[in-house]
């Protein structure tokens, strides 16, 4: 065997052997990912969970015939941050990025801020809010808020 042969066999067990580690690198990088996305869904809800804690009256949602548009739009940014991370933790779930079982949070979530939201009688605020996102009508999200309220 000449020395050009063994050069070529050689070039082409570390071809497949760089193949074999971008594929582990691959893998290990979808793990981060997803393990980063679970991480910062939970950190979302911690974080609304000490406003909550250290603020509660700036975070439960009221109406009354005489609302302004400051109490308006305080109800309309709580009913949006629950949308939102409820939306974001969809495409995660629907992408790989997240676990059933994390994503099934947003089902409880729901259920409590909507009673809550039947409680202070925002309903209609929620309801105008998922109108006006029309586009993510086919969702899990908004099936099952149409669904509970």
């Amino acid at each position: 065997m000449n020395i050009e042969k063994i050069v070529n066999i050689v070039g082409v067990f570390a071809v497949i052997a760089s193949l074999i580690f971008v594929g582990l690198e691959l893998r290990l990088t979808r793990r981060l990912a997803i393990i980063d996305t679970e991480w910062q869904l939970m950190n979302n809800y911690a974080s609304w969970n000490e406003s909550v804690i250290e603020c509660p009256e700036c975070y439960v949602a009221s109406y009354n015939e005489e609302m302004g548009w400051e109490q308006y739009w305080r109800n309309y940014a709580i009913i949006l941050r629950a949308i939102n991370t409820w939306q974001g933790s969809e495409i995660a779930y629907e992408n790989g990025l997240l676990s059933e079982r994390t994503f099934n949070l947003f089902y409880n979530d729901a259920n409590l801020l909507i009673e809550e939201a039947k409680q202070a009688g925002t309903i209609q605020i929620w309801l105008d809010t998922m109108e006006a996102q029309a586009d993510w009508s086919d969702s899990i999200v908004f099936q099952y808020l149409y669904e509970i309220i």
